[in-house]
């Protein structure tokens, strides 16, 4: 097979557009038109539906292209490494994570990449807004759940554990929930989730069981970090995530309850574009988010 008439396919796949493709890969339409037509010949198949407007993907060609981009990415992350090897990290790293684990994990390991590498600067957002890494200039992104993106490498770093915390105080006042039914009966502070103007449920799990418990309180915000200061002050109970509340909980001005009720939210990933290069910086990057226990 070509590797080169591959090449261009999969930058026609991306773009939809055999005219953008041919910009970005510096060569004139017609010799894009011709490398996928030889690359159909070869294999048979029929992979672009043309029209005198667009381009769209047959079954086979997003099969095909499916596959073959992260093989492509694989190949090109190889070439790379072998490249890295005498490269050390430097020139602007983008990167976007969501607040809370940008306050309480990321922060300092970005400290620490800045020490080692004094030539690496970086530009972080800390947003829970949904990013578009290419059409913002990210080079990595921390995400929560799953990734549906095909556009883009995910890098499991763990599982997103959920924790129910309350202050000392406020348990010694109104007592220390057994159940997640006795939450009924207790302050319970959440946030509102924005699109849907509705309260998030509280998750937890027994027996392989997932439940959703429906809570209320007196205190209702629209950014989960502020809620743990709340307990902390003793207004209530919190479900946080457990790296939000580790260190509160290490400094036990606040009480883990209902432990063996405890769930989790899903995977967290560092994600960062599939047709890109995995550059020195973002590897380093990689790599030091590796040695981070979530």
């Amino acid at each position: 097979m070509d590797l080169n008439a591959l090449k261009i396919f999969i930058k026609i796949a991306e773009q939809r557009s055999f005219t953008e493709a041919a910009a970005l890969l510096d060569m004139t339409q017609s010799g894009v038109s011709r490398a996928v037509s030889r690359l159909e010949a070869d294999l048979g198949v029929k992979l672009l539906n043309r029209t005198t407007r667009s381009q769209s993907l047959t079954p086979d060609g997003q099969s095909f292209y499916t596959r073959c981009s992260l093989l492509l990415a694989e190949l090109e992350d190889a070439e790379q490494q072998l490249v890295a090897r005498q490269d050390k990290p430097n020139g602007t790293l983008k990167i976007t994570s969501p607040v809370g684990f940008g306050r309480s994990i990321l922060l300092p390991v970005l400290a620490r990449l800045t020490k080692d590498y004094p030539g690496l600067e970086i530009e972080v957002s800390l947003t829970d807004r949904m990013v578009d890494l290419t059409e913002e200039g990210i080079d990595a992104a921390i995400r929560v759940g799953e990734i549906p993106d095909s556009r883009v490498v995910a890098h499991q770093l763990g599982l997103v554990r959920l924790v129910t915390v309350a202050s000392p105080d406020y348990l010694r006042h109104f007592g220390k929930p057994v159940t997640p039914d006795d939450l009924q009966h207790h302050n319970c502070l959440t946030i509102r989730f924005v699109p849907t103007g509705r309260l998030y449920d509280w998750r937890f799990r027994k027996n392989g069981r997932d439940i959703r418990v429906p809570v209320s309180g007196n205190l209702v915000l629209n950014a989960g970090d502020a809620l743990l200061d709340l307990a902390i002050a003793g207004h209530g109970i919190v479900q946080s995530q457990a790296f939000m509340a580790q260190r509160a909980i290490s400094e036990k001005t606040v009480v883990p309850i209902l432990e063996g009720w405890a769930a989790t939210r899903g995977p967290i990933s560092l994600i960062y574009p599939q047709n890109r290069h995995l550059s020195s910086k973002v590897r380093a990057f990689r790599d030091a988010l590796s040695m981070v226990t979530i």
